[in-house]
């Protein structure tokens, strides 16, 4: 797959000019995290793009209670989940809501979770292997995301699309000392907006098309009827920070996870093969976006994973830098020289 990896070329130019540090220093062989992620009201946010759009008869709200002094599992404001449903239905027959929530990671929870033989970060990329500590070039998983899709009853007129737009806000720390006590660096607030397309549970509808990602697979009522959710490209730019001479990195990516039913079942297609989410990445090549589809299990949950890893460089040291300065000067003298000359 690909990686959405981007340079920090403008923080890369900052430590050079500024943060080079010891020369005797050596790079950390490992590095810790901690990440902490919510939903933002979009009713409520004060922003006209973001909202939930469906019909009259539609209803939508956020799911657990609002975090508030450090005290919730997000930043402060923000909730684990959003749902949203079709007509209300009856006491004696509900209609269920389909609902996102999120879920985040430090880094001995996520080495805990995926680390295990059978269910480590190398099952989501077999590139990268987890030894039990985070080293540079693996993704470890800092978000899980599960939607959980129920049949929305109403007409289609009821469900535009998109259907809703919504930030996550999120607050990622690394650190240099496994107690979590010196940090390196924050990415704090950080705010990814994503967009979700909705599709009722029948085929002929939105996106069930001969186009539609899951269109191979005939296993009704589920397909190929895909739900969709857009997120931009830019999301995703790799943050640095300096230290002791050296450039630390972090990059994201986003990991397919596994879609299973009400029973917990992973679903699989006709030929016996494991049903995953679909992140397709620069769909259009003009680097505006990536989207990801889910398949319309009616009622099942479909995950996806956020994943970070890190890499390092050496900063070169201020003497390299100051002889390169005194080389281009020198330059600049000589041809001033010669000027003078040919005009005498």
């Amino acid at each position: 797959m690909k990686y959405l990896l981007k340079p920090a070329v403008a923080a890369t130019a900052l430590a050079v000019t500024v943060f080079a540090g010891n020369a005797a220093a050596v790079p950390l062989s490992q590095l810790y995290f901690s990440q902490s992620a919510g939903w933002v009201d979009p009713r409520a946010d004060g922003d006209t793009n973001t909202g939930f759009f469906g019909g009259t008869n539609t209803e939508f709200s956020m799911t657990g209670t609002e975090a508030s002094g450090g005290a919730g599992p997000g930043p402060d404001g923000t909730y684990t989940g959003m749902q949203w449903r079709g007509a209300p239905g009856t006491t004696s027959d509900p209609n269920p809501f389909s609902q996102i929530s999120i879920e985040s990671y430090n880094d001995t929870e996520s080495n805990s979770l995926y680390g295990a033989s059978g269910t480590s970060v190398s099952d989501l990329n077999q590139e990268f292997a987890n030894t039990g500590q985070w080293n540079a070039g693996e993704f470890w998983v800092i978000d899980e995301l599960i939607q959980e899709n129920n049949v929305l009853f109403g007409p289609a007129s009821q469900f535009p699309n998109p259907l809703w737009r919504a930030d996550t806000l999120a607050d990622l720390r690394i650190f240099t000392n496994a107690g979590r006590t010196t940090q390196l660096l924050r990415d704090f607030p950080s705010t990814t907006r994503i967009e979700f397309w909705e599709t009722v549970n029948t085929e002929g509808f939105d996106d069930c098309t001969p186009t539609d990602p899951y269109a191979t697979i005939d296993d009704e009522p589920w397909g190929p009827c895909a739900d969709r959710y857009r997120v931009g490209l830019g999301e995703f730019a790799a943050i640095s920070e300096a230290l002791d001479g050296y450039l630390y990195t972090i990059s994201f990516t986003l990991f397919p996870g596994a879609v299973e039913d009400s029973a917990g079942n992973v679903i699989t297609d006709g030929s016996g093969n494991p049903i995953s989410t679909i992140v397709d990445v620069d769909p259009t090549g003009t680097g505006e976006f990536i989207d990801v589809y889910t398949p319309e299990i009616a009622p099942g949950f479909s995950k996806l994973y956020v994943a970070a890893s890190w890499n390092v460089q050496k900063i070169p040291e201020p003497s390299i830098l100051g002889l390169f300065g005194i080389g281009m000067l020198g330059l600049g003298l000589t041809a001033a020289r010669r000027r003078k000359h040919k005009q005498s």
